[in-house]
């Protein structure tokens, strides 16, 4: 137990003293931006760090920098983390400062029989790490996990940030209404409105005077001449709208960036294995008013939900696209049930300067 959490404190130095960047940089530099070379490369990294480290102690240096690392050449995670778990394993046979091999060798002690020596490990080591780098790269990859709803922004095609928009389908169910003079929204508050009650159609944003008002709280009062951006099905709006409740604006294309701000973020989350969420719907288990964070979408096996939301029922696996401030982020991440992904939040080097101490 104490060597895994010395781990964790070992991994959040790595990070917030920058070296975590700085191998992810030079693994980037060496490996280019090719799955194959990422792979030889990780592995070799990997398996070079536990010779000399126990072997979860080598993969933590190298873990924080893959997420990064991933993320940069358009690389599925999973298809460089598993090679990396593997590559520690193997490194391990080659050299005495195993786990294992240290215990056997104080056993042989303790019976005063003759103890292995440094590289007595090597002779069989080594060709096993060589044998299993080129089999993994070249033959074992192919059978590691492709794309899934969990990391299929980290693939090549939806790399950019900008892509999830496209890649949930959000694009087509977002549209834009403006508040005309007599409607019946103006001076009610989001949450009087019940449009997503009604007409199931949910507030993501205001614009008013020129300024965005991203993730609008229930309390936000809807003024006249405000232009409402709207996520739910438009021409289902369009048949029930009552005029002049709502003035319809023309059809834009949406970005991402659309939806974010300063201090308004996009992510991408998914629910832990035995999160308390499963089986629960989103009204259910009150997610707004918990994590402070709307749901645009949902994402459950091969297909995407965009309308009616509130009556999903949430099940393990299911990625969650979010909309909320930055600043509840690092609540979620420290919540069991719920894992954030895709996210742009850089780690923060708070101690720079001191990697070689760390």
């Amino acid at each position: 137990m104490i060597v895994i959490i010395s781990i964790f404190v070992l991994t959040e130095s790595l990070q917030r003293t920058g070296v975590t960047e700085q191998v992810g940089n030079i693994l980037l530099k060496v490996g280019g931006t090719g799955e194959l070379r990422l792979t030889i490369v990780v592995m070799i990294a990997g398996a070079f760090l536990s010779l000399f480290m126990n072997n979860i102690a080598s993969a933590a240096v190298l873990l924080p920098a893959m997420s990064g690392l991933a993320k940069r050449s358009g690389v599925n995670t999973s298809r460089l983390l598993i090679p990396l778990a593997f590559s520690t394993i193997l490194g391990g046979t080659a050299t005495l400062f195993t786990t294992s091999n240290i215990i056997l060798n104080s056993v042989l002690r303790d019976n005063e029989l003759p103890v292995f020596g440094l590289t007595d490990f090597a002779y069989v080591g080594v060709p096993i790490v060589i044998v299993g780098i080129i089999y993994v790269a070249f033959v074992g990859r192919n059978s590691l996990p492709g794309d899934s709803p969990l990391e299929r922004t980290q693939m090549p095609s939806r790399a950019d940030r900008g892509d999830l928009i496209e890649a949930y389908g959000l694009g087509d169910m977002l549209f834009k209404a403006r508040v005309p003079e007599g409607s019946s929204l103006i001076d009610k508050t989001i949450a009087e409105c019940s449009l997503r009650e009604d007409y199931d159609v949910n507030i993501v944003g205001i614009e008013r005077n020129g300024k965005r008002i991203l993730h609008p709280t229930p309390q936000r009062h809807i003024r006249h001449g405000d232009i409402l951006v709207l996520e739910g099905d438009e021409a289902d709006f369009r048949r029930r709208d009552i005029e002049p409740f709502m003035e319809f604006l023309p059809e834009t294309e949406w970005r991402e960036s659309d939806l974010e701000s300063n201090a308004i973020d996009v992510v991408e989350a998914m629910l832990a294995p035995r999160s308390r969420l499963i089986g629960k719907t989103i009204r259910d288990a009150h997610f707004r008013e918990k994590y402070g964070m709307s749901v645009l979408a949902i994402w459950h096996g091969d297909r995407e939900v965009i309308t009616d939301l509130g009556d999903e029922k949430l099940h393990f696996g299911d990625a969650l696209l979010l909309q909320g401030p930055r600043e509840r982020l690092h609540v979620m991440k420290d919540d069991p049930d719920i894992i954030v992904l895709a996210s742009d939040e850089e780690a923060e080097i708070t101690v720079p300067g001191k990697g070689r101490a760390a």
